[in-house]
């Protein structure tokens, strides 16, 4: 009949052992690829893995070398404030102890100068001679590498009003008449009591800084008839 289909009632040994190891290879060669199909898959996903877990890695070590700095910073920052406040209270003892030793030196030129007044005023005096003698200032000596943590303002007068503390005044007297010392005298007893409110504002500006209150600034701003600092 047209529509029937030769097949032979038995296959040869020989071809059939052919026809099983080409759809045994195909099989296999199907498994093969499909294998390593999931095989790139696999290796595509797992690098996929590492380099988002690299990524994370660098984030975090970013965000921890941050906070590390952050911290160091913060610690470096509350280090030199303490330092600055220790130089400020040091200095500040020393400006009591110096104001007091320019009182008493006042004081006795005070006396020396109603002496000389006492005197006719034209008279010589054998061996006369006028020692003033600075203020000892060995804390401000051993701080000036310090200085920087202040601020610049502050540091222009605590030099300038230490330096001339320690200002030593001695010279020959016995040329010059009675009257002329005594107002010689004077002259220093006056620039002191011009230079006792230079104190006063200097140690608050040493407090300002002690206790993180408002600094009253510079002392030059302060002699200034339209400034008012209290």
């Amino acid at each position: 009949m047209a529509n029937q289909v030769w097949l032979p009632k038995s296959i040869d040994q020989g071809w059939a052992t052919l026809v099983g190891a080409v759809v045994g290879l195909s099989i296999v060669s199907v498994q093969a690829s499909v294998g390593f199909r999931n095989l790139r898959r696999s290796q595509a996903h797992q690098a996929g893995l590492a380099r988002a877990s690299q990524l994370e890695q660098a984030q975090l070590d970013r965000e921890a070398r941050r906070d590390q700095f952050e911290l160091q910073s913060k610690h470096d920052d509350q280090l030199k404030l303490l330092e600055k406040k220790a130089l400020a209270a040091a200095l500040n003892g020393e400006l009591l102890a110096v104001h007091s030793y320019l009182s008493d030196r006042t004081r006795s030129v005070q006396t020396q100068k109603v002496l000389y007044e006492a005197m006719p005023t034209e008279v010589l005096i054998p061996g006369a001679q006028i020692e003033i003698k600075g203020a000892p200032t060995p804390i401000f000596d051993a701080s000036i590498s310090k200085m920087g943590l202040l601020e610049p303002s502050l540091i222009s007068d605590i030099i300038e009003l230490f330096q001339k503390s320690k200002v030593d005044i001695s010279t020959p007297a016995d040329k010059i008449p009675a009257g002329m010392i005594a107002k010689m005298l004077g002259a220093i007893v006056d620039g002191w009591d011009a230079t006792h409110p230079d104190f006063l504002h200097l140690l608050k500006r040493f407090i300002s800084v002690q206790y993180g209150s408002v600094d009253p600034g510079a002392r030059i701003l302060a002699k200034q008839p339209e400034a008012n600092y209290k």
